[in-house]
């Protein structure tokens, strides 16, 4: 079995807060070599993305097409 080594990222949100992730070339290779190379670019500085609910019981769009199953594991 061979071992990966897996990148991890942070981003700083505007109000300071953070997220940080782990990335895994072995599963995604062609994604990560994506995301690694846009953000040492300077790609995502600054870049909004989209909003995070922190309300898990609100529905949107999605929710009306079977996404909670998919990525929202504590409502299946």
């Amino acid at each position: 079995m061979q071992d990966y080594f897996h990148p991890t990222f942070v981003i700083t949100m505007k109000d300071g807060s953070v997220m940080e992730g782990e990335l895994y070339p072995e599963h995604a290779p062609q994604s990560v070599g994506n995301f690694i190379s846009l953000a040492n670019s300077g790609f995502y500085d600054g870049l909004i993305f989209h909003r995070v609910i922190h309300d898990p019981g609100r529905r949107s769009a999605g929710h009306r097409h079977g996404w909670p199953r998919l990525f929202h594991p504590w409502r299946v």
